[in-house]
Parts: C-alpha cells; sequence; structure tokens
C-alpha cells in the first residue's frame, strides 16, 4: 500500500492533533488546508531555504533579443530574486555575469564600456553588456530561481492520473474539477518524493469526462502522480521529513484560533522539530566539502 503523502492524510493528522472531530463546524477541511499552507509559505519555505541546500532551485531561460536589456524574473521565483542569471553562448556555454551595485553605473564615462554583468530592478533584471550593447549575440538569459511550492489545494480539487495514452497524448484522471476548460493552465505533481513538478502550466488541448488531452505529455509523467489547477497542489512540495513539521504548525494555529492554550505545547513543538530537521537537510551533501572558487584566475577557476 502506497504511503499517502497528500492534504487528505495532513488532514487526518492534524485533526488528531488540534482535537478537532469531522462533525464540528469550527474549520471546514479548506479552512485546515488554507491555514496549512499559510504555514508552509511562511515558516517551511524561509527556514528549509536558509539551509542553503539549493532546494527547488529551477532554471528559466528566456531568448535573448539583441538591445534589449530588461529581462523579467519568473513568477513563480521565491520572494521575487534569482539564485544567479548568466547568458549562454551559441554553443550552449554559460557566460558569467557580475552582480553590479545601482552605485557603480554612476561611474565616468572612461570606466562605463567595460560593465559586465546585471543588476535587479523592481521585476526584472537589467544586463549590462558595456561596450557590447547591441551588437551581443547570445542565444538565451538564464535565471536561476528558488521556485515556489504550489499553494495547498484538497485532493477533490485536482485529478489523480490513472492512464496515459503516449499516442494520443491523452491522460485519464480520477475526477476533473467541472470548472476546468482548455483555457485552464495546469500542473504535474509527482506523487513521489520530491514531490516536484513535472511541468508548469501546461496546456489542455481537449477536455471529455476524466480525460485529459495534451499538445505533448510532460516529461516523467507516471499514474499516480497529480494534476492540478497552475500554482495549485495536493500534496505539500517539501522533504518528507518536513510533512511531520507541517503538520504540527498546523494544529498549533488551530489551536490558537480556537482560543486553546494547548497550542503553546505545539509551539514547543514545532521548534524541537524545526532543529531535528535541520540536522537532517543540512549539509545538502554530507560526504563532500563545499570549495571555494576564485573566479576569473588565470589558469581557470580553481
Amino acid at each position: 500500500m502506497p504511503i499517502d503523502y497528500t492534504t487528505r492524510s495532513l488532514l487526518a493528522s492534524v485533526k488528531v492533533r488540534s482535537m478537532n472531530a469531522d462533525n464540528q463546524n469550527t474549520f471546514t477541511d479548506d479552512d485546515m488546508i488554507r491555514i496549512a499552507s499559510e504555514e508552509l509559505q511562511a515558516v517551511l519555505i524561509p527556514f528549509i531555504e536558509s539551509v542553503k541546500g539549493e532546494y527547488w532551485v529551477q532554471i528559466y531561460d528566456v531568448p535573448f533579443i539583441q538591445g534589449q536589456m530588461y529581462y523579467t524574473l519568473p513568477e513563480r521565483a521565491t520572494g521575487t530574486k534569482l539564485r544567479d542569471i548568466c547568458l549562454l553562448d551559441m554553443q550552449g556555454n554559460e557566460i558569467l555575469l557580475n552582480y553590479i551595485n545601482i552605485e557603480d553605473m554612476k561611474s565616468s564615462w572612461a570606466y562605463a564600456p567595460y560593465q559586465f554583468g546585471f543588476y535587479p530592478q523592481d521585476n526584472q533584471a537589467r544586463l549590462v553588456l558595456g561596450n557590447l550593447l547591441g551588437s551581443a549575440n547570445y542565444q538565451s538569459v538564464r535565471m536561476r530561481y528558488f521556485r515556489r511550492p504550489n499553494t495547498l489545494i484538497n485532493t477533490d480539487q485536482a485529478g489523480q492520473v490513472l492512464n496515459i495514452n503516449t499516442l494520443t497524448n491523452e491522460v485519464t484522471l480520477t475526477a476533473v474539477p467541472t470548472t476546468w476548460t482548455t483555457a485552464t493552465l495546469v500542473d504535474c505533481i509527482n506523487s513521489k518524493p520530491p514531490f516536484q513538478s513535472r511541468v508548469d502550466n501546461q496546456v489542455l488541448t481537449g477536455i471529455a469526462g476524466f480525460v485529459l488531452t495534451f499538445s505533448s505529455l510532460p516529461t516523467g509523467l507516471s499514474v499516480g502522480d497529480w494534476v492540478s489547477e497552475a500554482n495549485f497542489s495536493p500534496i505539500p512540495q517539501i522533504p518528507v521529513e518536513a510533512h511531520r513539521l507541517l503538520e504540527t504548525l498546523t494544529a498549533a494555529r488551530i489551536l490558537q484560533y480556537s482560543g486553546d492554550p494547548s497550542f503553546t505545547v505545539f509551539q514547543q513543538e514545532a521548534e524541537q522539530a524545526k532543529r531535528d530537521l535541520i540536522t537532517v537537510i543540512s549539509p545538502r551533501v554530507d560526504g563532500s566539502p563545499r570549495k571555494i572558487p576564485i573566479r576569473n584566475r588565470l589558469w581557470g577557476p580553481w
């Protein structure tokens, strides 16, 4: 019997921890999932990112347009920030872009042509290509960013894959929400750890009952995976070891909202769970210490 990692299992645990019976009318299942999603976004994401373990790092390539210096940051970037940005040449090699302080853009005219890098401005990355402006020729602008885990939803607001027809690109689900149309963008979520998205913002070309038709099947899509509306997921997209912590945080918040003073006990339990979790997820690679490269040295980076 496969392990249930979905919000269905999360709800069952939270109800037991917070002593909320199924027939109580203070908090609905959707209320509890919303609270869990808030704890995920406000507490767990910053906590897991703080270990600098490259969790949720994704690559977003944007075609380079000659003369265009501003490129919009990925919409799912946590905190609207980047992990890194570089250029890709025509052979697919990554070209270093240095982070330039805006104050340094006020340099004298003699120095300005030799600036080569970027700086963020609001929701965009602004390239600085010095004397190559208007003549640079690259394949794309590559942004590495921390992808924001999807907002949690109940399992009845998504569908689980039952069958995949690779000839017709049709995917049969256990259910399809009645609000979905071919204008609905969907995410396909791996049902097994690490619960990553197989594809984001996938376009549907057809819906017939519980059968979805894709223009092309998402890479790696498997029976048992979940299909949900874009930006939502019935599975918390965090390490398995963090699921119990999410349940504790959610139960504590529900007890607090209920006016039950025992919520402080759960908060203390959550703090201990965070200390235990950090020993599991950090460092990300135990047997290989990090090396500190010296960039732009004469004989290479190492």
